[in-house]
């Protein structure tokens, strides 16, 4: 018994290590786009590559919970009803945080723009006042604006995103973006430095969380 319980918590181990090991090499990925070593197709290839094997490993080590036991005495096993009521990403609208310029749009967005800007305004009320959520040092904003329709807001130095959710997006959601976040702003810095924004000139971390989450 011993041997199968330190046989498991070793592989734990060696799957954290593969994750940040995998980290390490999205972080150099990135800046080898922001050094002009990669094109953007290149990069978006490798990135989600790297994503994927994370959030592979991150489920399997979700499915290894000892309080997994407990499946026996429902109907659906616990891990199915986890995954079938997690929020969904369904949208994005990545903004230029000086200009407010939009660089672009993913997914679809039902919430009204005109719905979004207040509470633009009001996080940028709260960086302002120093009474912000945040999140990894990020100022950050969670709203329920209608019945499934969830807007995590987080803004960087460089760029601001509005993602839509069809449900409250977990802790582990929030952490996911702003790490795709922190990316974006390191690959395309010198370029939204410029005030350049195509979109078409932009490396995109994002598009891999917002269309994975859609697929389910």
């Amino acid at each position: 018994m011993n041997t199968i319980v330190d046989n498991s918590q070793n592989s734990v181990v060696k799957a954290r290590s593969f994750i940040t090991e995998t980290r390490s090499k999205m972080e150099q990925l990135v800046a080898d786009f922001a050094d002009g070593k990669l094109n953007r197709e290149q990069f978006h290839v490798l990135y989600e590559r790297y994503q994927s094997q994370i959030n592979g490993v991150k489920l399997l080590l979700a499915e290894s919970d000892p309080s997994s036991w407990t499946e026996i005495l429902d109907g659906e096993k616990t891990q199915l009803i986890r995954r079938r009521l997690q929020a969904k990403a369904v949208g994005m609208i990545i903004y230029h945080s000086r200009t407010s310029a939009c660089l672009e749009t993913l997914g679809e967005i039902s919430a009204e723009r005109g719905r979004v800007k207040p509470l633009l305004e009001k996080l940028m009320e709260q960086i302002k006042q120093k009474t912000y959520n945040q999140n990894q040092g990020y100022p950050i904003m969670v709203v329920e604006v209608s019945t499934k329709c969830w807007i995590f807001i987080a803004r960087g130095e460089i760029a601001t995103i509005v993602t839509e959710f069809n449900g409250e997006p977990t802790t582990d959601q929030e952490d996911t973006l702003i790490a795709l976040l922190r990316d974006f702003e390191r690959a395309n810095s010198q370029i939204l430095k410029r005030n350049n924004t195509q979109a078409d000139h932009l490396a995109m971390p994002f598009q891999v969380f917002v269309q994975r989450a859609r697929k389910g």
